[in-house]
């Protein structure tokens, strides 16, 4: 059981925006802009909280609305909603709506008419407007929304995934605590199981119980200093009431009892120490190993019948290394092969440009508009070998993902105009700093790669600039680069260099030298360039960079 769609209305800085997902989700964007806002109502619409306080709601006149489309049932999840499986036979809406100043949270879930009896329009209501409960539905068919579906524990416990939410602090110390209702509480009971199996540990408990308690009404075997102290209580009592004792009732632990309150984690990474008292890096790899060994120990247990799990993780890149971003960015594209994961990013590591459906921007122009989520879930390239090609171009150079996180983005054909520009913006004005304005400069590659760039900006609505040399021997490919941008509706335009970005330079007194590394001498050329022997044209350019929108 996956989720497909969630609708969140009036939560945080969330005004109102439907969201789709997919088995491995990553958002990205500025600080401040709602990424975290997008987890925390996951981890509401999963937890059976009954009231909120006003901090919760962007505006405490109006209802808190959390709508939770489900797929990929499994049979038995199929089986208990089958009342409410929608027109596709896979899906199941739920929802649920808080209130700041009225009643506790209700709890809803979309049935088809023809699956109400007279039990269930009691309390059930028709959905006027179908689109709130889109793409499963059909014009010939009424759908209501009825009220408390199932005891929410109940499903909760029963069906509903497993949301585990790793926020971007958490207290490990929460998560290794051993009860029966915590993850690594149900990880040390499954061992239990085999463990209270050891002869030598049962022969010791029920020796120790002996000694505590005796092996008969006589308590034979008890030990003799407990005798002994029941004995002076009684005779100092009796003192006072005639023939009446004291006796010790002493309940000795069980071996459950003993692993619950004993047992605690020790990382040893050099100093032994408990997890708590080591790094926040550290912490938060032992509590999402806790949340995998979990995964497995369910699986393990209950086959194709255990409860799906959605991993929830906040900036999962924090305190680790880039190295071990990498490796971290692996391991949850593998754990997404089997159950869901949703995280938010600043890091450019963890996020795959060729996987555009998986990622979702995070953008707030303002308070009055809330936090808008921009995704493009359709094929950007539907021919096959376009696809390949896209996928070669981000595998070849990851870091190209920067796309993703810039307000604008410089699009070249290569390093040498990457490297130049920022330093000529500085030399036009200080306060032409790429990164201060959110600019991202990224190469392509080639001439002919940049179509399969702009396709992305323009799918995104992500505003850009193309800057690319005539070329005249390479007209075609002009002619490709300007016809996506003309279908960019205004968010992307091109400034071309006449006849490459070289000779323009040597044109104008500047001469690259040849020979060896071509961005690192253009490097250094320009950095030694005083700005006012900077070229004409590339002056024009920086200045359309940084005062056009």
């Amino acid at each position: 059981m996956k989720i497909s769609r969630v609708l969140v209305k009036n939560f945080k800085s969330f005004k109102s925006e439907r969201i789709d997902f997919r088995d491995l989700m990553a958002f990205i964007g500025e600080n401040n802009a709602g990424k975290s806002n997008v987890l925390k109502a996951l981890d509401l619409f999963f937890k059976d909280t009954k009231k909120l306080d006003e901090e919760y709601f962007n505006n405490s006149a109006e209802h808190i609305v959390i709508q939770v489309w489900f797929n990929n049932l499994n049979d038995d999840a199929k089986e208990t909603f089958k009342k409410y499986l929608l027109d596709d036979n896979e899906t199941v809406i739920l929802r649920k709506e808080y209130s700041y100043h009225d009643e506790d949270m209700t709890f809803t879930g979309v049935i088809l008419a023809d699956n109400l009896d007279a039990k269930d329009k009691k309390d059930a209501v028709e959905i006027a407007d179908k689109d709130d409960i889109a793409p499963f539905t059909s014009a010939d068919k009424s759908y209501y929304w009825k009220s408390k579906p199932f005891g929410w524990s109940a499903i909760a416990t029963g069906y509903l995934p497993d949301f585990l939410y790793v926020p971007a602090v958490k207290d490990a110390k929460d998560e290794t605590k051993v009860s029966d209702t915590s993850r690594f509480g149900k990880i040390i009971n499954a061992m239990l199981g085999s463990v209270l199996q050891n002869v030598d540990l049962v022969h010791i408990n029920e020796q120790f119980t002996k000694l505590l308690m005796g092996e008969n009404a006589n308590q034979d075997g008890r030990i003799a200093q407990l005798k002994e102290f029941e004995t002076m209580l009684s005779e100092k009592l009796s003192s006072q009431m005639r023939g009446t004792t004291i006796k010790l009732d002493i309940t000795p632990p069980t071996l459950k009892d003993v692993f619950q309150s004993g047992t605690k984690i020790l990382v040893d990474d050099g100093v032994s120490t408990a997890v708590e008292n080591k790094g926040h890096g550290l912490q938060r790899s032992v509590i999402f190993v806790i949340f995998r060994a979990y995964a497995d120990l369910l699986k393990k247990e209950q086959g194709e019948k255990a409860k799906a799990l959605i991993f929830g993780i906040e900036e999962p890149e924090l305190y680790l290394h880039p190295q071990m971003q990498r490796s971290m960015f692996g391991i949850l594209k593998e754990i997404s092969q089997t159950d869901q994961v949703v995280f938010t990013t600043h890091s450019s590591f963890f996020v795959d440009m060729a996987n555009y459906q998986s990622i979702g921007i995070v953008v707030k122009k303002d308070i009055e508009t809330g936090t808008k989520i921009i995704q493009y879930t359709e094929d950007i390239f539907p021919q096959s070998e376009e696809k390949k090609q896209f996928r070669l171009l981000t595998e070849f150079d990851p870091e190209r993902s920067e796309l993703f996180f810039g307000k604008k983005v410089v699009l070249v054909e290569g390093d040498t105009e990457k490297v130049v520009l920022p330093i000529i913006a500085n030399k036009i004005n200080p306060k032409y700093a790429f990164y201060d304005y959110g600019i991202t400069v990224v190469e392509c590659g080639s001439k002919e790669m940049m179509p399969f760039f702009v396709k992305v900006f323009n799918a995104f609505r992500i505003p850009y600039i193309v800057i690319y040399d005539s070329d005249s021997a390479n007209n075609e490919e002009s002619k490709k680069i300007e016809a996506e941008v003309a279908s960019s509706g205004g968010i992307g335009r091109t400034e071309v260099i006449e006849p490459d970005f070289e000779k323009m330079c040597a044109g104008e007194g500047v001469a690259i030298p040849t020979g060896g590394s071509k961005p690192f001498k253009a490097f250094k050329c320009f950095k030694e360039l005083e700005a006012e022997k900077i070229p004409k044209r590339l002056k024009e350019i920086i200045e359309k960079v940084f005062t056009e929108v």
